[in-house]
């Protein structure tokens, strides 16, 4: 059988996790990567969706713990703010077994990638299609 699988839901206030920083000056993926790191330790939910405004940043993810174990990790490695933000704003479900068969729906988010063969870039780099154009 293998480990059980939680789909998280979060909500964070953006002041805090853009604290310390201009919101264009890094990669927002890696600075909400880092304060995840920083709440939750190595168990810290990995992200594939987000919504970033002004005001809060949601975050839906995977963690192999439930809502219960990741506040605990929350209130052993976070910042109190961050900490008391998440009360009340973190939640989490199992998720189920699909069968085989079964027909889902989903959205995906695409970022195309090709491979260069020279000036602008490095030769062989993967950049962003749209800047290879």
């Amino acid at each position: 059988m293998s480990d059980p699988l939680f789909l998280v839901q979060m909500r964070l206030p953006a002041r805090q996790v853009f604290a310390h920083q201009e919101r264009n000056d890094t990669d927002e993926g890696y600075r909400l990567h880092a304060v995840l790191t920083g709440l939750f330790g190595e168990g810290a939910p990995k992200p594939f969706c987000t919504r970033i405004t002004d005001r809060e940043v949601e975050v839906l993810g995977y963690a192999g713990q439930d809502a219960v174990a990741l506040m605990d990790s929350a209130r052993l490695f976070g910042t109190p703010a961050l900490v008391e933000a998440l009360v009340g704003n973190l939640h989490a479900k199992p998720m189920p077994l699909i069968p085989a068969g079964q027909r889902l729906g989903f959205r995906v988010n695409v970022l195309p990638t090709v491979r260069t063969c020279g000036a602008p870039f490095r030769k062989g780099a993967e950049v962003d299609a749209w800047l290879a154009v």
